[in-house]
C-alpha cells in the first residue's frame, strides 16, 4: 500500500450530545457527552483507519485542549505527529434534538499559526523517507462541495451541466488533474482528462451527516493508495461517504457498511 499523510491545521475535540427538545432561554439538560478527535484531516485519518487502511497524521496542539487531543489519538491508535503551538485547541459542539431528530453545530474558532509553525509542517513533510505518496491537503486532486466550487470558480452556477462544464474546464486547462465534486444526497461528480461521470448514492436511513465529506476523502484516499483505479475510488469514497450519514452523532463510516455499499454500488444491486 502506497503511504498516505494528512495534514490538518485546525484540529479540534468535537463534542456532542442530546436533548429533548432545544427551547431559548432555558436551561437545557443533556445526555451525557462523547468526545472525540476533529477536524478534516484528522477525520480522514480516522475514517482510513476504520476502513482498514494507515496514514499518518501531522497538526498543532496547544494548551489542555490540545493534551486531550492527543490522549484521544492515542486511544484511537492513530499514528500521528503534534507540532507544539503556543495557542489553544479549538472544541466543537454538536447537539441532537431528540424531539425532530435536528443536528445544531457549534464551530469554535481556532488558535493562529505563525510563520515558524507552517514551516515545522514543510520541514517535516520534506524530511519524509521515503516520500508519501498522497497527501490530503491540497494539490493532485481537489474535493469540494457545490458551495466551495462556486466559489472556487466565482461564479453562481447551480444545474449540474454547468457544474460538470466548469470543473472540465478546469481540468482541461491544467489546475488539477481530478475533480471530485461533492453533491450532497444526490452522491459527487467525478472529472478528469478521461471521463466525467455522476455517482449516485444507494438510498440509506439519514441519522447523522457530520463526518460524511471526511469518509469520502479517506475512502477514496485510501482505495487509491491502494492502486485502484480513479472511477472504483471515487465509488468507495461515496460508498464511505454514505456509510457515515448512517452513524449517529460526530462517529465516522464504518468498514462493514462501507465494503457492502460498494459491493451493491459495482454490481449495480
Amino acid at each position: 500500500m502506497k503511504t498516505i499523510v494528512t495534514i490538518t491545521l485546525n484540529p479540534a475535540i468535537d463534542k456532542s450530545s442530546s436533548v429533548v427538545h432545544v427551547v431559548a432561554e432555558h436551561k437545557l439538560y443533556c445526555t451525557p457527552p462523547r468526545f472525540e478527535p476533529g477536524g478534516g484531516g484528522v477525520n480522514v485519518s480516522r475514517a482510513i483507519k476504520k476502513l482498514g487502511g494507515n496514514s499518518r497524521l501531522l497538526y498543532p496542539a496547544g494548551g489542555l485542549t490540545g493534551k486531550r487531543l492527543q490522549e484521544l489519538l492515542d486511544e484511537e491508535g492513530l499514528n500521528h505527529r503534534p507540532f507544539p503551538i503556543e495557542g489553544v485547541n479549538r472544541e466543537s459542539l454538536v447537539i441532537l434534538e431528540e424531539s425532530t431528530g435536528r443536528q445544531y453545530r457549534f464551530g469554535m474558532p481556532g488558535p493562529k499559526l505563525r510563520k515558524k509553525q507552517w514551516d515545522q509542517f514543510l520541514q517535516e513533510l520534506s524530511a519524509m523517507a521515503p516520500p508519501p505518496d498522497y497527501v490530503v491537503a491540497s494539490g493532485y486532486l481537489i474535493k469540494p462541495n457545490v458551495r466551495e466550487f462556486r466559489e472556487l470558480v466565482g461564479e453562481e452556477i447551480k444545474e449540474e451541466s454547468q457544474i460538470k462544464a466548469e470543473a472540465q474546464k478546469m481540468v482541461r486547462n491544467g489546475r488539477c488533474e481530478v475533480l471530485v465534486i461533492s453533491l450532497g444526497a444526490a452522491g459527487a461528480l467525478a472529472v478528469s482528462k478521461d471521463f466525467a461521470e455522476h455517482i449516485v448514492p444507494p438510498t440509506v436511513p439519514i441519522i447523522s451527516k457530520v463526518g460524511a465529506g471526511d469518509s469520502m476523502v479517506a475512502g477514496l484516499t485510501l482505495s487509491l493508495a491502494l492502486g485502484k483505479p480513479i472511477r472504483e475510488s471515487v465509488l468507495f469514497g461515496v460508498a464511505a461517504g454514505t456509510a457515515a450519514v448512517m452513524t449517529p452523532g460526530t462517529e465516522l463510516c464504518r468498514r462493514e457498511d462501507t465494503e457492502r455499499l460498494y459491493a451493491g454500488m459495482i454490481t449495480g444491486h
